[in-house]
Parts: structure tokens; C-alpha cells; sequence
């Protein structure tokens, strides 16, 4: 639809539909992990998911640097890729089957349904700062190039990619020090990014530290969700999805007016204690993402 797209509505039209993209295929591939994946196996194959966000962001940034006026173009390679991904998902998720551990009971009661929508909220609300402004701040703030902007978010893509192991965390360490450290590294981002000056390592230190954050703390709140809801996964997933982004509907103007009000310094650090406040709702001590019988 933006490949080919006659006009600036159009454009706009097919980004919101982009913005849904990942609500709308993330829990089928949840449900699908919990159906055909054995039970040991499926924090790390979520988390390898989740962690798929920070490649497509690296392969953006690499792609506009290398392509930066073939934008149409572009957009119709990506969309190419989305529906060979979209063909080999139909083509080897197997029909049929369940494994015998596959979680076919009843949803969860949703013990913990409130702290969990408390941190996804506040989460997102703070994450604003640099999804929705970080370029801006990039830009204006520190005089970061417009090509220094493309590395720096490749650089949190990159780092994103650490998501990949929140599954193996999760079951090391537990859903609430996971969801802790991922909170902390944002923090620091933020408040790095709130001290920092113009210069290179500045920027890329701050976008390495929130991306490998944010991919993190996504993850350990979605299998957080999953451990809410045993029985449906798709539907903890889902809440969690949905928390983050009511957060960061609210979040972003609230953080345009306060910088308007106070200055982009105060945002930034009210963004800072946004994420502490995040990390006060947790998990019950120990949480892990464990089968339910079969009903």
C-alpha cells in the first residue's frame, strides 16, 4: 500500500495498518508455539520472536542508508518478504497434531491481570521518549546527521537482538528479574540520553542500551502474560500487547507537553521515573511460563 501509494493519505493509511501489524500476528504465533513446540522449548522460541523486531529495525536502518531516496521500492521488498514469511508459516505449521503437553485446558483464572496492565502501561508510556521522539532528540538536541540517525537505530536493533535470550533468562532468573533489568537498562538509556552532549558514542550508547532493553522487557512481559493465562497464551500475549500500546497512546502526548512546558531535560527524566514506577508491579516470585493439563 506505501509502495505504491498516489497519495499522502494513502501513505498514511498503510502505516497505521503497518502499527498493527505485530498485535495482530503475534498471538496466532503464540498459540502456535504452544501447540506445537514442546513445553521446555517455548519461552526461547517466544523470546526469538519477540527479538525478530530488532532485526527488522537493523535491516530498515541498513536498507534506508543504503537506499535512502528508493523508499517505494523499499516498502514493496518488505511487503515481498512479509508474504514469503507469511507462505512458509502456512506451509510448516503443521494441521492436525497436538503435542500431548499442549496447553488445551481453559484459560487461566488471570491472577495478576492488573499488575501486568500497570507495567505494560507504564512501560510503553515511558518507551515514548525514544520511539516516538528519539529522533527528534537525536537530531535536535545532539546534531545527529540524518545518516547518524539511520546507525543509531540500527544500533538498537542490533542490540535488540539480545531479546532472543529472554526466554533463557526467564527460566533462570524468573519473569520479575527479567522484567527488573530490562526496566533498569531503559532507565539508564533515558537518563543517559537526559546528561549526554553532541559527540558519536553518546547517541549509539543510548539507542544500544534502550533497544536491548525494550526488546528484553517486551519479552518478559508477553511470557508474563503467558504465564497468567496458561490455557490461552494467545490471549496473555495479547493483553500484553495491548497494555504497551495504550501506554504509549498516552504517553506520547503527554511527553510532547511536557517538554513543550518544562523542557526536553524534565521529559526525559519523568520518562526515567515512569519506567522505575513500571518495575513496582511484578510477577508472583519465581513466575515461569509452565503447561497446563490437557482438559
Amino acid at each position: 500500500m506505501i509502495g505504491a501509494a498516489p497519495l499522502g493519505t494513502v501513505v498514511f493509511a498503510g502505516m497505521a495498518l503497518a502499527g498493527l501489524s505485530t498485535g495482530l500476528a503475534s498471538p496466532p504465533l503464540a498459540a502456535a508455539v504452544a501447540r506445537w513446540i514442546a513445553e521446555p522449548r517455548r519461552p526461547a522460541a517466544n523470546g526469538l520472536i519477540n527479538a525478530g523486531t530488532g532485526a527488522g529495525i537493523m535491516l530498515s536502518g541498513l536498507a534506508v542508508m543504503a537506499f535512502a531516496s528508493a523508499w517505494r521500492e523499499l516498502y514493496m521488498a518488505f511487503a515481498a518478504m512479509g508474504a514469503a514469511i507469511t507462505l512458509w508459516l502456512w506451509l510448516t505449521i503443521p494441521p492436525g497434531r497436538l503435542l500431548t503437553d499442549a496447553p488445551t485446558g481453559p484459560a487461566g483464572r488471570g491472577q495478576g491481570v492488573v499488575a501486568l496492565g500497570l507495567a505494560g502501561l507504564l512501560m510503553g508510556a515511558g518507551s515514548t521518549a525514544v520511539w516516538t521522539f528519539g529522533a527528534d532528540i537525536l537530531q535536535d538536541r545532539l546534531a545527529v546527521t540524518d545518516r547518524g540517525i539511520a546507525l543509531a537505530w540500527i544500533v538498537l536493533g542490533a542490540a535488540g537482538l539480545t531479546g532472543a535470550v529472554t526466554g533463557v533468562l526467564t527460566d533462570r532468573w524468573g519473569i520479575g528479574a527479567v522484567h527488573w533489568l530490562a526496566l533498569g537498562l531503559m532507565g539508564a538509556a533515558l537518563a543517559w540520553l537526559a546528561v549526554t552532549g553532541p559527540g558519536c558514542w553518546g547517541p549509539l550508547g543510548v539507542m544500544a542500551l534502550f533497544g536491548a532493553g525494550y526488546i528484553l522487557s517486551t519479552g518478559a512481559l508477553l511470557l508474563w502474560g503467558i504465564a497468567i493465562f496458561r490455557g490461552r497464551p494467545d490471549m496473555g500475549l495479547g493483553l500484553a500487547f495491548l497494555t504497551i500500546a495504550a501506554g504509549q497512546s498516552v504517553g506520547a502526548p503527554a511527553f510532547a507537553a511536557l517538554s513543550e512546558a518544562r523542557g526536553i531535560d524534565t521529559a526525559l527524566w519523568a520518562a526515567v521515573l515512569v519506567m522505575a514506577l513500571a518495575a513496582l508491579p511484578v510477577p508472583h516470585r519465581g513466575a515461569r511460563v509452565v503447561p497446563v493439563p490437557a482438559a
